[in-house]
């Protein structure tokens, strides 16, 4: 779920509107887990625009089937 809370954040906020302290609040988590686990608010963003893309083709694809 924590990929819907920070696309909804980005959507909401824009990334220059995101700060990585919103970030951490809106997701639950530590600001340190965010840094060891992905990186800086860019590298967030950019994964959270790849999961938003994997999770449409998904969906079209399973609508196809």
């Amino acid at each position: 779920m924590r990929f819907k809370k920070r696309w909804k954040f980005f959507r909401k906020k824009g990334y220059s509107g995101a700060s990585m302290r919103d970030l951490t609040e809106a997701m639950q988590i530590s600001v340190t887990s965010i840094y060891n686990t992905i990186g800086d608010k860019h590298q967030l963003f950019v994964r959270c625009i790849s999961d938003y893309i994997n999770n449409r083709m998904q969906e079209a694809v399973a609508a196809l089937v």
